[in-house]
């Protein structure tokens, strides 16, 4: 009788050690898959991988800023396989670190072309047009003066000119921003002001056409303008001349802060820094004189 006891209590020991055996076994697969899934989650967060179905929905908002990067750079991580790039913030800016290889799918245009490790930042006209950063301001001021000269050849003008003013005697400005720490711009200088340089373009037509109102979109929102195309297409006492001061500020192409970001996420040709191609930008004027 002992011993059927002894044999039943010894069963009863050994379910109750194979149970107890098999949830130790469960606990410690729960535990490592958490510990798994607790680092693809961390590895996930600290790549932030961007994938194809991500960027084609419409919740996506593409940057303002894509930098073209060789998809080599992360093959090799897990959480990355199949993506397309990553996002990022620097100082606030998002930015959008595009794979080479995906270019052709993306359905965007880079301009003038795309080059691997370039920058490039968003039209400001359209969504799906990105401008190479080397060029932006120089492309921006060009299509400003095309622009100004339709507006003189659509409204039946003689002749019109564009000035450039470009203010180099916001020095002493600067300087008093670096020591607040609002600017990064390594000033060099001996601290006198500079004097203005400026640029001028003039054009001639046959004029006496009828007029009418152009298309706008650099000043799109400037009064003075508006007002010139409504004086000369109105029927009584049509304007012969104006000459308006035109602030780069109200029509940047890039603002101050997006600049900033770019020079920290990539060295450009030539050490341009972006952050004062952006202030010379908006401290510039253009001097419009149009002649009917």
């Amino acid at each position: 009788m002992n011993d059927k006891k002894e044999t039943g209590l010894l069963q009863k020991t050994g379910e109750l050690g194979k149970k107890i055996g098999s949830g130790i076994k469960k606990s410690i697969s729960a535990f490592s898959e958490k510990i798994k899934n607790d680092s693809h989650s961390k590895r996930l967060e600290k790549y932030n991988p961007l994938f194809p179905d991500v960027f084609r929905s419409d919740d996506f908002k593409i940057p303002n800023v894509i930098k073209i990067v060789d998809d080599a750079e992360r093959r090799d991580i897990d959480v990355c396989e199949g993506a397309v790039g990553w996002t990022k913030k620097v100082d606030g800016v998002e930015i959008l670190y595009l794979y080479d290889e995906f270019i052709s799918e993306c359905d965007l245009t880079f301009i003038p072309l795309v080059k691997c490790d370039n920058i490039y930042c968003v039209d400001s006209f359209d969504r799906c047009t990105f401008i190479d950063v080397t060029s932006v301001f120089t492309r921006a001021v060009q299509e400003k003066i095309a622009e100004l000269e339709h507006i003189a050849f659509s409204l039946g003008a003689k002749k019109c000119s564009v000035e450039i003013i470009e203010s180099e005697s916001t020095l002493t400005k600067l300087k008093a921003d670096a020591k607040k720490g609002k600017s990064k711009i390594d000033l060099e200088s001996s601290g006198n002001e500079k004097a203005n340089r400026s640029a001028k373009t003039v054009s001639t037509f046959d004029g006496g056409a009828k007029p009418k109102a152009p298309t706008l979109k650099w000043f799109a929102n400037d009064e003075g303008i508006k007002r010139i195309i409504d004086m000369r297409c109105s029927k009584s006492n049509s304007i012969q001349y104006k000459k308006l001061e035109l602030k780069s500020s109200s029509t940047s192409s890039m603002s101050l802060k997006t600049a900033c970001a770019i020079d920290k996420i990539g060295k450009l040709s030539g050490s341009m820094s972006m952050e004062k191609q952006a202030i010379k930008e908006q401290d510039s004027i253009l001097i419009y004189e149009i002649e009917f």
